[in-house]
This record gives C-alpha cells, sequence and structure tokens, in this order.
C-alpha cells in the first residue's frame, strides 16, 4: 500500500491520556488509544493513509507488517520491538517504537540503509612540492563556501540500543553496545 502507517497502540485511553495526548479527543476515556488517535493523525497528513490496529502485536504475521511503509510502536515489551524492528529492517519498513515514563522516555527508529547529503565547509588543500611561499601563492577559500557530501546511513539495531524493559516492565536506558569492528 502506498504512504501507509499502521499505529499499534495496544491500551485503552486513561483521564491522563486525554490530558497528555494531543491526538487523542477529549470524550475518548476508555477507547483503543490506536483507534482515538485516528482522526487526528490522518489530518496531520491527508496523503498518507493512517490505519489502527488495536490487536495483539505478538500474534501478528510477517506479511502483516509488510504492507505499510512505516510501523509505529508503542507500550511494547522490548521482544516484540527486537520481532517487528528485524521484520521491518529486512523488508524495508521503517520502524519506530517509544515510550514515556513521567520524565524519563525513548524514541528508536529504523529507516533502513539511505543516502543523504551532508554539507560541509570547505578546506583549502595543501599544493603537492610547495611548502611555503607568499600569501598570493597560497589557496584561498571563502570561510561561508561549502561543499555537498554524500553519505550512507546504516542501522543500529534495537536489541543494541540501550532500550531494555525488566521483568516488571519497567525501561531502563543504557549506553549503547557496538559490535566490534571486523579486524
Amino acid at each position: 500500500m502506498e504512504n501507509s502507517s499502521c499505529f499499534f497502540l495496544p491500551l485503552q485511553v486513561s483521564q491522563e491520556d486525554t490530558r497528555a495526548q494531543f491526538l487523542i479527543p477529549g470524550g475518548s476515556l476508555g477507547r483503543n488509544r490506536a483507534e482515538a488517535s485516528l482522526e487526528r493523525a490522518q489530518n496531520l497528513n491527508p496523503m498518507v493513509d493512517v490505519k489502527a490496529d488495536a490487536g495483539n502485536v505478538d500474534t501478528k504475521p510477517e506479511e502483516f507488517f509488510t504492507q505499510f511503509d512505516a510501523v509505529c510502536l508503542t507500550c511494547c515489551s522490548r521482544d516484540v520491538m527486537v520481532k517487528v524492528n528485524h521484520i521491518c529492517h529486512k523488508n524495508s519498513v521503517k520502524f519506530f517504537a517509544g515510550d514515556v515514563f513521567g520524565y524519563h522516555g525513548y524514541m528508536f527508529a529504523d529507516l533502513g540503509d539511505h543516502d543523504f547529503v551532508e554539507e560541509k565547509t570547505k578546506v583549502p588543500k595543501a599544493s603537492p612540492g610547495v611548502e611555503d611561499g607568499p600569501d598570493t601563492k597560497k589557496a584561498r577559500v571563502d570561510p561561508s563556501e561549502t561543499t555537498m557530501v554524500k553519505k550512507v546511513s546504516g542501522k543500529i539495531p534495537v536489541e543494541t540500543s540501550g532500550i531494555q524493559h525488566s521483568q516488571g516492565g519497567s525501561l531502563g536506558i543504557s549506553a549503547p553496545v557496538f559490535p566490534a569492528a571486523p579486524g
């Protein structure tokens, strides 16, 4: 499906949600969060077909996730995030996950491998064979002159991102653990 997103918000709307969540209208107490957020989420970008799913993410087959351009998870266990992230990454589906716990929260995004361009300030190159000379012979570069550099960004898997859920469902964030460089 072109230009589509799917929200998985498995919990019911609480009184606090109606005051803190801008996508949830005031009279939505007791409804599913995803379904209550659907209309306002759709209004953010009418060109995207936004879907809400109140079902259990654990039981969805791999093919379910491949129909979307992006999948957003919240209030899910780390195991579910890892599973869905692997499915999405393997099938080039953008993946977002996050949650908030009072003053603390996290957000994780796997946009897959993608090319992007970064603007860098130009640095004068030294002329070969010329070690010194008058100022008129040295290369001059305007400090506001820039060049565009093409780069490729890869993913940091959710399992090494530092996001950790404890047995009781609380969240901990630790420093990321990156795999050792091949050598």
